[in-house]
């Protein structure tokens, strides 16, 4: 068997799964990394087809984690999951082909059962029917153009209420990751201002603007007020609490491009494809481009502190003194 390194999962038997669910796949290594960085290890039969993954954990000092393999039958693949702490078994999926074609994907997990049936129409996937423990979950409609390649992907909800979004639309002609972030990032920058100041419940004055992110490029907003600061100064945990948009009384967690179908279209295809290229660090270089630019801009329309401050953070606020001192440097602080 041959092994190879990887930097995350890599191979996927659903079809247009990383479109349906944003993510990179993984990249073959020359080596193995540190034991401090995740890593996946993958095992190739003779046909060199993927017959093994283990899985590393970085946090676990480079311990395995689980173990999966595919087992190739006639017309169908078998995947197990094992975990390798307690030796159980995490999943079974089988992949069930009829003509060179996947007809029926099948999970039994520990948490429950799914299924996806697939549809073509002249070879091509036109349509996904995905139940969850034996009850209708999502309607997936696949779209192709006239040389066959994706489209768009649209997914309707059938638990509750129907709903449809857009999970998946191409790219147009010449997009650019750069370009799209110069786009989103000059929206936020117009628009933002605007919104907190409409939107502000309290009187100030403030002394900071937190713009918190997770995965999107579309951040929440909180302005932390200067009676909050002083309060917190007072107190031996105060660098806790100083720059936690999450502690601002002031705390907005309506999505800004609410009744903004165009920053919504705009935000939606780089959060899209920030995604599937796994350039993750994206955000965070585009929140603080909009802060260098938001901290040039006259606040007059808000009672705010001489030091007053616009800063992004992650929700876990594990980079706030990075971004800080970043923003401070970029003001001449």
């Amino acid at each position: 068997m041959r092994w190879e390194w990887y930097t995350g999962e890599a191979f996927e038997l659903k079809p247009y799964w990383r479109e349906r669910y944003r993510y990179a796949a993984g990249v073959r290594l020359a080596e193995r990394p540190p034991p401090t960085e995740d890593v996946v290890r993958y095992g190739f039969d003779d046909a060199d087809r993927p017959v093994v993954m283990q899985e590393f954990s970085g946090f676990l000092s480079g311990r395995q984690t689980n173990e999966t393999t595919w087992t190739h039958l006639r017309d169908v693949i078998e995947e197990v999951r094992m975990d390798a702490f307690d030796g159980k078994r995490g999943h079974l999926d089988r992949f069930e082909y009829a003509d060179g074609l996947l007809r029926r994907y099948s999970k039994e997990a520990r948490g429950g059962r799914r299924t996806e049936e697939y549809t073509y129409h002249d070879g091509l996937l036109s349509r996904i029917d995905v139940t969850e423990d034996g009850r209708p979950w999502a309607r997936i409609a696949v779209t192709h153009d006239a040389a066959g390649l994706l489209e768009r992907i649209e997914t309707t909800c059938l638990q509750g209420r129907s709903t449809t979004e857009v999970t998946y639309r191409r790219p147009p002609p010449g997009f650019s990751l750069d370009g799209q972030c110069e786009v989103v990032a000059g929206m936020l920058v117009d628009r933002l201002p605007r919104l907190v100041a409409t939107r502000t419940e309290v009187d100030g004055p403030f002394y900071c603007l937190g713009l918190s992110y997770f995965e999107s490029c579309l951040p929440t907003w909180a302005l932390g007020l200067e009676s909050e600061r002083q309060e917190w100064l007072a107190e031996d945990d105060a660098d806790d609490i100083l720059w936690n948009p999450a502690e601002f009384e002031q705390c907005d967690t309506d999505p800004v491009d609410e009744d903004d179908p165009d920053l919504h279209e705009a935000a939606e295809l780089l959060d899209q494809e920030i995604g599937l290229s796994g350039e993750r660090h994206r955000v965070r270089d585009l929140l603080l481009e909009v802060a260098y630019a938001l901290n040039r801009h006259d606040w007059s329309e808000l009672a705010v502190t001489p030091d007053f401050m616009v800063y992004p953070t992650h929700v876990d606020c594990h980079d706030t003194e990075e971004n800080l001192a970043a923003v401070r440097r970029a003001a001449g602080r």
